[in-house]
């Protein structure tokens, strides 16, 4: 016998589209390094990542530049350097900075060296103290949390390349390619002796060594802006010295050289306008930037940004 169903069963299919949104990076604060130093001088504390991003203290523009995702570096105080990912795994070298100030302890005693020391703690928790004498104008290395075995401060966690196998990290080595253990540089132009070629002119090496400062930034209305250039190199530098106010037009500008292992003092002159403009409100905004050359002819560049005001 033939069975027919009595009626159709009709059934719907439900299509649901899951929409699925990026799983934001879980956040908590965990302190993962504290520094203090046991003197009046400025420390600043450096902190990077294995990926070379970097928290720190900007001089030039006197603000925390922190390049390190989810973290914070706090200066009420003491530094403060705060993982705020959860958990805290990541690994942070920590490096001190004693500040520099240019010629502003001119005439007075140097601060003397400093004795900075690190309080971090491990992602499992772990606390460890390091501490390193650093005198001013220095960086030292203060520790790598977690440890990795870095003995310099270069700048990044990952372990650093050492092509010439001379136990100096490229980074710092001064002839990379050419195995120098001593890294002897008789000229301090930053070229290792052993990959010098003879008779070569001295150039820049890793660091400019050229420092860019003002005696004082209170002026008189006629008054032309005094700088102060410092060559530490061991050969003469060449300086365009150029003076730009706030539209970045250049209100002066001077040529001059900077015998080895020197420093001089210049003398920038203001147009009228510029002096109309300290007149008015009192202050004027300048970026003095000073063009470097080497006997080799290579460039480097330094800059500061001032505020000038008149004097009484």
């Amino acid at each position: 016998m033939e069975v027919k169903a009595a009626g159709a069963v009709s059934v719907a299919l439900l299509a649901v589209t899951l929409c699925v949104l990026p799983v934001p990076v879980a956040v908590a604060d965990t302190e993962r390094a504290r520094i203090t130093w046991d003197n009046y001088g400025d420390i600043d504390l450096h902190v990077f990542d294995d990926e070379g991003n970097h928290a720190g203290f900007d001089d030039d523009e006197f603000v925390i530049e922190n390049g390190i995702p989810d973290a914070t570096l706090s200066t009420t105080g003491y530094e403060v350097f705060t993982d705020r990912r959860v958990p805290s795994s990541r690994t942070f070298m920590y490096c001190a900075e004693y500040y520099d100030p240019g010629d502003w302890y001119e005439g007075e005693e140097l601060p003397p060296p400093a004795t900075a020391t690190l309080t971090m703690t491990d992602p499992d928790g772990r606390q460890r103290t390091t501490s390193a004498t650093v005198a001013v104008g220095e960086t030292v290395l203060l520790g790598t949390s977690p440890e990795t075995g870095a003995t310099e401060c270069t700048g990044t966690t990952a372990q650093p390349s050492d092509r010439d196998a001379d136990g100096v990290a490229d980074t710092a080595d001064n002839c990379p390619d050419t195995p120098n253990p001593g890294q002897a540089d008789e000229n301090g132009d930053g070229t290792g002796d052993a990959c010098a070629p003879r008779g070569a002119e001295p150039r820049f090496g890793s660091r400019t060594l050229v420092g860019l400062s003002l005696p004082t930034r209170k002026i008189g209305l006629h008054d032309p802006i005094k700088t102060r250039i410092r060559n530490r190199n061991a050969f003469e530098v060449t300086v365009t010295l150029v003076a730009r106010n706030s539209d970045r037009d250049t209100v002066s500008r001077q040529v001059f050289d900077v015998a080895p292992k020197s420093r001089t003092t210049v003398k920038l002159s203001l147009p009228k306008t510029s002096r109309t403009v300290l007149a008015d409100e009192g202050t004027l905004a300048l970026r003095l930037i000073a063009f470097l050359r080497d006997p080799a002819g290579n460039g480097r560049k330094i800059s500061k940004r001032v505020a000038l005001l008149l004097e009484d």
